[in-house]
């Protein structure tokens, strides 16, 4: 082989092995930039997704404070109705979950929509027992002076033409109104004032027709009855006030 064959021989090798280097770092500056795009792309997807849950948050915000009445039937439509469209994180781009921004916001998806949750189901709560109140409150109004008008009884004609099938009555129509969650205890003591009264009442009544008198006083049933009422609406109303309160204060993240 002559000398010029020789040194081209040697050259050429040289040259194939830079040109594959040359080859290699491209391919490696092609794929770091591949996944700064993918990262980038990811940091977009997360903004968007801490973007949309602001205006999801302010948006339920100002819709809530548009419910003039302030019934909890009517506030929990409007939670509802925004739940149905709640911000979602889209999938981030293979190799693009090491963006911050998007695994902050993965982190946070999990539990942004809580505070809306609890708050719908304590509107619902908060709607039944606004029936359920009113019920136990109107049954313990009507006490059977209130039915009959006075206190004294010489005849068993009033208590059973009047007082004692409208104590059944009221009794029955409680009776058939829901019971909510944690309403039970309450449900049995105003359940068990209005029991012991028509008891009471059946006993003045046979007495009445026997000639002998009767008295009893049922304040000490009632009055229980009726704190106990109290008691449940306002701690349903508190339940609800927290729940605003929590999702007013929910900043955007």
């Amino acid at each position: 082989m002559s000398g010029g064959a020789r040194k081209a021989a040697y050259i050429l090798p040289t040259i194939i092995t830079v040109a594959l280097i040359a080859l290699a770092g491209t391919a490696i500056i092609e794929q770091r930039q591949e996944r700064s795009d993918r990262i980038a792309e990811a940091e977009k997807i997360g903004s968007t997704y801490f973007s949309d849950v602001a205006t999801f948050e302010a948006e339920t915000q100002r819709e809530l404070g548009k419910v003039r009445s302030g019934d909890p039937a009517d506030l929990k439509k409007v939670v509802d109705e925004k739940l149905e469209q709640p911000p979602v994180l889209g999938p981030a781009p293979e190799g693009g979950e090491s963006s911050k921004t998007y695994r902050a916001a993965a982190k946070a998806e999990p539990d942004v929509l809580k505070p809306y949750e609890s708050l719908s189901a304590k509107l619902g709560l908060a709607a039944d027992a606004e029936d359920f109140v009113k019920a136990a409150d109107d049954v313990l109004k009507n006490g059977p002076i209130v039915l009959l008008g006075y206190g004294t009884v010489f005849d068993s004609g009033p208590l059973r033409e009047r007082v004692i099938p409208e104590l059944n009555r009221s009794l029955a129509e409680f009776r058939a109104v829901k019971v909510p969650k944690g309403a039970h205890d309450v449900a049995v003591k105003v359940d068990g004032a209005l029991s012991y009264v028509i008891d009471k009442v059946n006993t003045m009544a046979d007495r009445a027709d026997s000639g002998s008198s009767y008295q009893f006083s049922y304040d000490t049933q009632y009055n229980a009855a009726r704190q106990a009422v109290r008691d449940y609406a306002t701690k349903v109303d508190g339940d609800v006030a927290e729940a605003l309160d929590r999702i007013r204060g929910a900043k955007p993240t």
